[in-house]
């Protein structure tokens, strides 16, 4: 299999991105305003809250860079919208799937954040990092890089109106990613999931399991921000996310369970197939029920 084909079916993310809440929840217009809150390790702010399409995106970048990249080296991503939309739609990107797309560039362009999480490389856990930003420049046509940082969001929107780009991450991004600290994403799956069912499911891929393939997730307040929800009663939160657990049975067949429990306190208990045979039997029940 090619280098780019790989990128196309899997993605990787920083770790601490995927535990912070730093996308909503929805498919609606981003809410451009500074975000505030607390997240499992501290403070949390965010210029611009992001969509889950952006952090599809951004998984599809890092994993360019990765395989493009000569011993893991800064060097820029380079990529064709064509090739983004593969991974993200499974096909290629129609008129305004194109300009989605542009969209979530611009945005992780945009964004940076302040947030305390683990340090790969220092093995510290409760590092700080403040004002990070995800991307630092980006441009098309292809090897034209540029430092927009100085232009209002609308004119770096027009600047990428092209369909080939090269994008220059964050050094801190790139450090954390070489010392390890990723989250490996499979597009496929992402795909049949969607809203709060691929956010959970994000969140659940960034989890340490025990040796029985099980993992607890406590809810509360701080998780549900973390997981884009904007509920008024914690009883409406935990059924949308009894849907969203169903969902995830239905659409990976690497879980046997996922599941809203009560024990000491609400959570989520989530357990993945350890043998390989009966992850093998639950995809091919999965298919034969044309899920």
């Amino acid at each position: 299999m090619a280098r780019h084909e790989r990128s196309h079916r899997r993605g990787r993310l920083e770790t601490n991105l995927v535990r912070l809440p730093l996308a909503e929840g929805n498919d609606h217009r981003p809410d451009v305003r500074p975000f505030v809150d607390e997240a499992l390790l501290g403070g949390f702010r965010t210029t611009i809250r992001l969509k889950q399409l952006d952090l599809m995106v951004l998984a599809f970048v890092l994993e360019r860079w990765w395989w493009q990249s000569r011993d893991g080296d800064s060097s820029p991503a380079e990529f064709t919208l064509r090739e983004v939309g593969q991974a993200v739609y499974g096909r290629r990107p129609a008129g305004h799937e194109r300009r989605l797309l542009r969209g979530a560039l611009s945005r992780l362009y945009e964004v940076s954040i302040d947030f305390v999480g683990f340090d790969a490389a220092t093995r510290e856990t409760g590092a700080r990092w403040g004002r990070a930003r995800l991307v630092q420049a980006i441009g098309g046509p292809l090897g034209e890089l540029g430092d927009f940082h100085s232009l209002p969001p609308a004119q770096v929107l027009g600047g990428l109106r092209g369909s080939t780009f090269a994008v220059k991450l964050a050094e801190w991004l790139v450090e954390q990613v070489r010392a390890g600290n990723v989250t490996y994403l499979d597009f496929e799956v992402m795909r049949r999931l969607n809203g709060l069912a691929q956010r959970l499911w994000m969140y659940l891929q960034a989890e340490r399991y025990s040796a029985r393939g099980e993992t607890w997730v406590a809810l509360g307040p701080r998780m549900y921000e973390i997981l884009g929800m904007g509920y008024g009663r914690e009883r409406d939160a935990r059924q949308n996310l009894r849907f969203a657990a169903r969902r995830i049975m239905e659409g990976d067949d690497r879980y046997e369970l996922v599941e809203v429990q009560r024990r000491a306190g609400w959570g989520i208990v989530a357990r993945r197939v350890v043998s390989r045979q009966r992850r093998e039997a639950r995809a091919t029940i999965r298919q034969g029920l044309g899920l």
